[in-house]
């Protein structure tokens, strides 16, 4: 581990402890305050954000209603960045009590029949859970989580730390195809993915999205069909 990896770990676990010890009121407070610090500095994602609503909604929905919706999202992101920071310091007992799966019977089913599952998933609620709600109920599961690195070594160290916190094995978006025929190619796997974002045609296929044309993977299909 780097040097700055190092100081990045002390750092982000030192404000993980303090936040997983705190009232929740405060913690709720962090959140407002990060999120507001976000929403106005982070010029390029909120135009991206309302062109976004623009483009699916037009007039159909007032301004009003989409800034409200982009304060939403930020308040949501941060969030999940904060929680994932204190989720090693909650006794998992404390923390799995947050928790309450709707419809849980799909998954076991598909899992006892077909000895494996693809959860799917948008970056939408804690969609970190994946990796982190579902491995203490499912410890007979070889677990991977799929998702996007930065172009900083020392936080996809600390992505990774915390994806693989519940030995949930992390495999980066690219070059991911491999990785995932190996998991399915062995006993009783269950991999997250998550699929929200536009591809290219090569990756994808197009399909109407909100009444828009955008493309979608298509890589939980080519697993199932492969390997049933």
């Amino acid at each position: 581990m780097s040097i700055t990896a190092r100081i990045l770990k002390i750092i982000t676990d030192s404000i993980g402890f303090c936040l997983a010890k705190m009232p929740h009121w405060l913690f709720v407070w962090h959140i407002k305050v990060l999120a507001t610090i976000m929403r106005i500095f982070d010029n390029r994602r909120h135009k991206d954000a309302r062109a976004n609503l623009d483009f699916v909604y037009g007039e159909q929905m007032s301004k009003e209603q989409k800034c409200k919706i982009i304060k939403k999202c930020y308040e949501n992101f941060a969030f999940v960045l904060l929680e994932t920071i204190r989720v090693a310091f909650i006794p998992m007992e404390k923390y799995m009590q947050c928790f309450h799966l709707i419809d849980e019977h799909y998954l076991l089913d598909t899992l006892h029949k077909d000895k494996g599952a693809i959860s799917i998933s948008a970056h939408y609620g804690y969609w970190e859970a994946i990796a982190s709600a579902l491995p203490p109920r499912y410890t007979w599961c070889n677990m991977a989580s799929l998702g996007r690195l930065t172009p900083f070594d020392a936080i996809n160290q600390m992505i990774i730390a915390r994806r693989e916190l519940q030995k949930v094995k992390f495999i980066d978006k690219k070059g991911a195809f491999k990785h995932l025929l190996k998991l399915y190619g062995g006993s009783n796997p269950l991999a997250g993915i998550l699929v929200d974002q536009n591809i290219s045609i090569q990756e994808g296929i197009w399909i109407n999205f909100f009444g828009k044309r955008a493309t979608h993977t298509t890589i939980a299909s080519v697993l199932s069909r492969r390997f049933n």
